[in-house]
């Protein structure tokens, strides 16, 4: 009954995410036990309403400390950040929080205290009770042992799965997918359970897309057999990737995801799934399998997640800013798609010359994150002088990108936004290797060029090439090195960390796959109101200003772009 408490308190490397997900709802252990097994969890004990009135009184167990970031309203599970009421900063140890919300009768309410060592969520309550009164969570049924409800709904019954065939996890007690079927818009999903006899105390839930799906498409399967199936009725099921989500009292864990007509392929599922469901089970040889602490970077293993695009859900569609907090650069293409590449969600850039003209928007498609939180930004993608941010980009350039005498920007950063001139930093391909450049002006200025910076060449390799020398700057096509066509589709994760400057103090270093890969001290940016905003995705500028230059085509595929400060 100590879940939370062992994995996020005793851990160094516990995330946001993994804290506001589902699995480390703290309504789920009992309030006496975390809130004496650690003070630093606030403890809400009246939520009283008044009309659309709203008041919550917690107690700070810690105080005279307090949280460094405050404590900030959830509702039903999920952050407001300050969209409803601002952040409360006190130390006290009695305190309350009063803001207006309509049909306040209808949420659920905690409280997520912003510790330096960790986040941490109260307990849950509903409006209009406190400790001592009406039950707080009602959205936990008993978990009874026996398996007749289950077999009445058609679950838990023995699938045809022999398990002798079914690859074993490391976890014994994480289940494994056999097999999905369809017979239109039925399905039927067979696991099996290792650790049988023995069963998970709040049983097996159904994920969909990395998404935990309650009871809402099928119940929970209570059941101590080896084979177990659950059987359930979507539209268009071939749409979803599957996942089951086993509830031990020692800690939840999910499957591998399981993707229509694949087959079984064993266990190294991940524990305490995000809301995002961004497991990385990566289909190709990839040494960074990196979670959101930004652990594949030395010296860097203590990072705040601000914010996280992976693509595994709306296959088919295009990015929305509302729903994905990314959006479409204003003079891109506007064809992008959430794909399914090779087993995982993954966004496809996909650029053409189309008339050579900058009025046809064929030669660019850029995203750009547009929901990240103050105070860390401006206007939700503005940076801050000063701070530092982690970028991290997993990428796979397609076999079918064409490398010729062009330079194609896959990640940019930009200072004001409404200024025609040259990014301050760029990450590039350059004919068959990469190019790292930026520019800078330490006074205020409109031009579009700064007053100094660099550009390097690097292969494939992080080997520093010459121009003229290892290649034809004309036509930048060399030989003697690893070209990027050594990285033609494989997943590769590229992290940017940055402290946006105009003077000595900031820096760059870039990494591939956790290895550093280039390093610059000094000023990094452009001297303007804001600090640079970034973008990622494909701009082939030569096709825009109509030199041909013997390429027609240029593809490239995103996993996530993720975005962290230091903690």
């Amino acid at each position: 009954m100590f879940l939370f408490f062992f994995l996020c308190i005793g851990l160094t490397n516990c995330t946001e995410d993994e804290l506001l997900s589902d699995s480390f709802m703290m309504s789920e252990v009992p309030l006496e036990t975390y809130s004496a097994a650690n003070p630093k969890v606030p403890v809400l004990n009246k939520v009283t309403t008044n009309g659309s009135k709203v008041t919550l009184e917690f107690t700070n167990p810690a105080s005279p400390k307090g949280p460094e970031g405050g404590y900030e309203l959830i509702l039903n599970g999920k952050r407001t950040k300050e969209d409803v009421t601002s952040r409360l900063f006190s130390e006290e140890k009695d305190l309350s929080m009063t803001f207006s919300l309509e049909d306040a009768n209808e949420y659920t309410y905690q409280i997520f205290a912003r510790w330096n060592s960790g986040y941490l969520r109260s307990n849950k309550m509903k409006a209009n009770t406190s400790i001592g009164g009406d039950d707080d969570d009602d959205d936990d049924e008993d978990d009874d042992d026996d398996d007749e409800d289950d077999e009445e709904h058609g679950q838990g019954s023995g699938g045809s799965t022999n398990p002798d065939d079914v690859t074993a996890p490391s976890d014994p007690k994480e289940p494994v997918i056999s097999n999905v079927t369809f017979n239109g818009s039925k399905v039927t999903l067979e696991f099996v359970n290792f650790k049988s006899p023995d069963k998970p105390e709040g049983g097996y839930e159904l994920m969909l897309n990395g998404k935990r799906t309650g009871e809402e498409v099928t119940s929970r399967v209570h059941s101590s057999k080896k084979v177990l199936t659950m059987h359930f009725s979507l539209d268009n099921p071939d749409d979803y990737y599957y996942q089951v989500y086993a509830r031990w009292n020692s800690g939840y864990l999910s499957s591998e995801k399981f993707y229509p007509g694949q087959a079984q392929s064993g266990g190294g599922g991940s524990s305490q799934p995000d809301d995002g469901g961004n497991d990385d089970d990566d289909d190709e040889d990839d040494d960074d399998d990196e979670d959101d602490e930004g652990s594949s970077i030395p010296g860097l293993s203590n990072l705040e997640l601000l914010g996280k695009y992976n693509f595994e859900n709306n296959f088919g569609s295009n990015v929305e800013l509302g729903r994905d907090g990314l959006k479409i650069q204003h003079k891109s293409r506007k064809d992008g798609k959430i794909v399914n590449e090779g087993g995982k969600g993954a966004y496809h850039f996909r650029i053409t010359p189309g008339n050579y003209t900058s009025n046809d928007y064929s030669h660019r498609l850029h995203l750009i994150p547009r929901d990240l939180p103050s105070p860390y930004f401006t206007q939700k993608f503005k940076s801050n002088w000063g701070q530092e941010y982690i970028y991290e980009l997993k990428m796979k350039l397609s076999d079918k990108y064409e490398m010729g005498s062009e330079y194609i920007a896959l990640f940019e950063a930009k200072n004001d936004y409404d200024v025609y001139r040259e990014a301050s930093f760029k990450f590039y391909t350059e004919g068959d290797h990469y190019l790292i450049a930026h520019e800078y002006s330490r006074k205020e200025t409109r031009k579009a060029k700064g007053e100094g910076g660099e550009k390097v060449a690097y292969d494939a390799n992080g080997k520093k090439l010459r121009p003229n020398i290892d290649y034809n700057q004309s036509n930048p096509i060399g030989a003697g090195y690893a070209k990027i066509s050594e990285d033609f589709n494989k997943w590769v994760t590229w992290t940017f960390h940055v402290k946006w400057a105009y003077d000595d103090s900031g820096f760059i270093k870039v990494y591939k796959n956790g290895k550093l890969f280039h390093t610059y001290n000094g000023p990094n940016s452009f001297k303007d109101d804001y600090a640079p905003y970034v973008m990622f995705g494909l701009y082939n500028s030569f096709w825009k200003n109509g030199v041909r230059t013997g390429t027609n085509l240029q593809e490239l595929y995103v996993d996530h772009f993720k975005v962290y400060v230091p903690d």
